[in-house]
């Protein structure tokens, strides 16, 4: 079986943003307001023309909204 991977790939290639800080690692002084808050990050992902970003389905689930106006 042959899959088409076009719909998430931009000349062939891809590059998704992972978001799990604070929630895989714990809380920690690495961490601050600014980049545990997913509205940063959707962010940096847009001006870093990510293909993606990997959510925690409950961040993912809480701000559906804001990820599809991405």
């Amino acid at each position: 079986m042959k899959v088409n991977l076009d719909k998430i790939l931009e000349k062939g290639k891809a590059m998704y943003l992972a978001y799990d800080q604070g929630l895989e690692h714990g809380p920690s002084w690495d961490f601050n307001d600014e980049n545990v808050n997913p509205i940063y990050i959707l962010d940096i992902a847009r001006k870093g023309k990510y293909n993606a970003v990997i959510f925690q389905k409950g961040i993912a689930e809480k701000y559906f909204d804001e990820i599809k106006k991405s």
